[in-house]
């Protein structure tokens, strides 16, 4: 029972007691037995939640201030095809890292079809 948010060692005792030992058992009680066990308000949320309905607003993480990738020479170099491959790397990289984390938009060119994924 202390797998479900919310259910702290007391409850998860009283629930036992009354021989609700899963999450499952719980949503197959009625509401109104469940809140004569834990309480009204308290009875009812739990209720809910083992039932996977969750009122709290979802509230989304902010995306990072700033990324970046790093190479590091094991020799001072100004060589271009060097310095060119190393920055075009890290480019490469930090598209990868922003794609896979959905901070970027992908356009298609114009008349090709938006994959919905990207």
């Amino acid at each position: 029972m202390g797998e479900l948010y919310g259910i702290g060692p007391a409850q998860a005792r009283t629930l036992t007691a009354f021989g609700v030992h899963t999450v499952s058992v719980l949503a197959t009680l009625p509401e109104s037995t469940v809140q004569r066990i834990l309480g009204g308000r308290t009875g009812r949320l739990h209720h809910e939640r083992a039932k996977g309905i969750d009122r709290r607003a979802v509230v989304p993480s902010d995306l990072p201030y700033s990324t970046s990738a790093q190479r590091r020479f094991t020799i001072d170099t100004l060589e271009p095809t060097t310095v060119r491959a190393a920055l075009l790397s890290l480019a490469v990289e930090l598209g990868d890292r922003l794609r896979n984390r959905r901070n970027v938009l992908v356009l298609a060119p114009p008349g090709v079809a938006q994959d919905p994924l990207r």
